[in-house]
C-alpha cells in the first residue's frame, strides 16, 4: 500500500516535470492527471512518457538497473508505440531513458524484484530493471529533495 506521503511526492513531481515539459512543448498532455490508472503520465504528440520519483541518488542502483513495472514496456509492444520517453527523478538530478520499439538494443532486463519498504505487504513479481548507460542526465537542478520538510516546495 503506498503512503500518502509518497503519492504527494510523486504527484508534486508530476506536476512540476510537466511545467518543465510545457516550457518547451506546448503539446504536452498530463494524462495521469485526468486518468489516475492511466499506463503513462504524459503524452507528446505518439510519444509516451512516464516520470519515477525516487528518494535516493541514481548511482545506488547504476550496477543492477532502475526497476519499473514491466507491464509498461508491455502495454507499450502491444500498442505498436514507437517511442516513449522513462523519467527518474533522484536526489542528483533528473535522469531519462529513451525506449524505441525498432531498437536492436533493449534498454531493460527482465528479473525478479520489487519492494519491501511499505507496511502493508513486500511486493515480488517480474519487473523491468533499466540499464544505467541509457538513463542520461537531462537537468542536475530539478531533484527529489532530500530534507523531507521541502518536499512540500516542490511546485
Amino acid at each position: 500500500m503506498l503512503k500518502k506521503s509518497d503519492i504527494k511526492l510523486g504527484l508534486r513531481v508530476e506536476y512540476k516535470l510537466f511545467k518543465y515539459l510545457k516550457k518547451n512543448n506546448s503539446d504536452v498532455v498530463w494524462l495521469s492527471q485526468t486518468n489516475q490508472f492511466s499506463m503513462f503520465d504524459y503524452k507528446l504528440n505518439d510519444i509516451y512518457i512516464e516520470l519515477k520519483t525516487r528518494r535516493y541518488e541514481k548511482k545506488r542502483f547504476d550496477q543492477n538497473g532502475h526497476m519499473i513495472e514491466l507491464s509498461k514496456f508491455k502495454w507499450l509492444k502491444d500498442n505498436n508505440v514507437k517511442k516513449a520517453y522513462i523519467f527518474y527523478c533522484y536526489y542528483d538530478g533528473l535522469y531519462r531513458a529513451t525506449f524505441k520499439l525498432d531498437s536492436q538494443e533493449p534498454i531493460y532486463r527482465i528479473a525478479d524484484g520489487g519492494r519491501a519498504d511499505r507496511e502493508a505487504s513486500v511486493e515480488l513479481k517480474k519487473v523491468a530493471y533499466i540499464h544505467s548507460k541509457h538513463l542520461k542526465l537531462v537537468e542536475k537542478n530539478f531533484k527529489t529533495p532530500k530534507d523531507r520538510s521541502l518536499e512540500e516546495c516542490i511546485i
